[in-house]
């Protein structure tokens, strides 16, 4: 007579994957520690969708950009984004203030001519350093799952 599933069996055969998770998370970590929050060149389009989820709990309506700040971003599959905005919502406090980041007007992002050094593209401030609060734990939760 079988008893069933004996204990422990599931985590010796998750065991061979462990090592590729525990990399994963730690690659995942190092990013989100290392690159500057707004720093790619679609994130703050991926960000609109979460705040739109996040603020008005429905999908955006797809119309032209003028209407909807995240252009084709908000077309995309939502499930990522609604994880995204879930973590967002975790994390409650002060919003992104208009000067958070101030926009770099030397940016030079063009890779069909070398880069002068002058990539960024905002003037990052002290409020988005660890410890993180607000609306930047709410991007840093949102970025360590993938979510933008």
């Amino acid at each position: 007579m079988d008893s069933g599933p004996r204990t422990g069996s599931i985590w010796r055969a998750l065991a061979p994957v462990a090592p590729i998770l525990m990399g994963f998370v730690a690659v995942s970590l190092a990013f989100n520690a290392a690159i500057p929050l707004l720093e790619a060149p679609d994130e703050t389009s991926h960000v609109a969708v979460v705040r739109y989820l996040e603020t008005y709990h429905t999908l955006p309506v797809q119309r032209p950009p003028a209407d909807f700040p995240a252009g084709q971003e908000g077309s995309q599959p939502p499930l990522y984004y609604l994880v995204g905005a879930a973590l967002f919502h975790l994390s409650p406090g002060p919003a992104l203030a208009p000067g958070f980041s101030r926009q770099n007007p030397f940016v030079s992002f063009s890779r069909s001519i070398p880069s002068a050094g002058n990539r960024n593209f905002y003037g990052h401030r002290p409020v988005a350093a660890f410890p993180y609060r607000g609306d930047v734990l709410g991007l840093h939760l949102a970025r360590a799952t993938g979510a933008l």
